[in-house]
């Protein structure tokens, strides 16, 4: 069964709602999905109802934002299955509190250096009231001040010496993995090689994770060939997802791109009620 089990809505950082997800994951014939939104749990019932609608089998999901500082690198973790939603969603609001106020400064500086767009404008791309990077990129694609994609200087204005650069402090990856099991889900590492924090991966192993995401649109075949060694070696299973943001993506992939067939683990969860 095909399985695409990394892909955002506009819940997050992707333009597409969840229903929209699901038809086109349908007509893409993916049989296994998960909505794994930035560091919020909220929506997944409903997601939940409308793929059942839909005849797709569904996966609870969350993609919580985590950085290991003792080695440098950005540390994503996946959390599939989960019960207990409103745990992750504690631990998940003082994320969510620093990125609301990330948002904020970031578009204040655009405004700042005389782009002429409100908060407000912003505002608008965002169903969870919290802003991130692309909606304040579309805001300004809408404006008239961009003429390629929404992500056109995207790295020029947020880069550590952009313009428009504000700090944020991510979750740490070990409390995000020991969040995801309390809340009797399984955690997966996600796209390990894309941020290259292949060696913070053993140590991940011994507190718990469950898997990893080695189909991912940003790995190259040696790179999937090194992962699967590397999860069969230390008893992870594989995961594959898109990783799809709708136009927010730097390089828009369609649902399903370079996914392959659900795992035995996965598909326990998919058939839970």
């Amino acid at each position: 069964m095909k399985a695409d089990l990394h892909i955002h809505s506009d819940m997050s950082d992707s333009t597409l709602s969840a229903g929209g997800i699901i038809r086109q994951a349908k007509l893409r014939d993916i049989e296994v999905l998960s909505i794994t939104d930035h560091d919020t749990p909220r929506g997944q019932d409903e997601n939940k109802e409308i793929a059942a609608e839909a005849g797709v089998s569904y996966i609870r999901g969350i993609e919580i934002s985590a950085y290991d500082k003792r080695e440098g690198v950005s540390v994503h973790i996946l959390g599939y299955g989960y019960e207990n939603d409103s745990l992750l969603e504690d631990f998940c609001s003082i994320l969510n509190k620093r990125r609301a106020e990330a948002g904020i400064n970031m578009a204040e500086k655009i405004i700042s250096i005389g782009y002429e767009i409100t908060i407000e404008d912003v505002l608008q791309y965002s169903k969870s009231g919290i802003i991130y990077r692309p909606h304040i990129t579309h805001a300004l694609f809408e404006r008239g001040y961009m003429k390629g994609t929404v992500n056109e200087l995207f790295d020029e204005w947020f880069a550590k010496d952009g313009p428009a650069y504000f700090p944020f402090e991510y979750a740490d990856p070990f409390e995000a993995i020991a969040v995801v099991k309390q809340a009797g889900g399984l955690a997966v590492l996600a796209h390990p090689a894309y941020d290259k924090n292949w060696a913070c991966i053993p140590l991940l192993a011994a507190a718990g994770l469950d898997g990893i995401e080695v189909y991912h649109p940003a790995h190259s075949n040696e790179e999937k060939a090194a992962l699967l060694a590397i999860s069969d070696g230390y008893k992870l299973f594989a995961t594959s997802g898109s990783d799809f943001h709708g136009m927010y993506a730097r390089d828009p992939v369609p649902i399903g791109y370079g996914c392959e067939s659900a795992r035995d683990e996965m598909l326990a969860l998919a058939s839970k009620p």
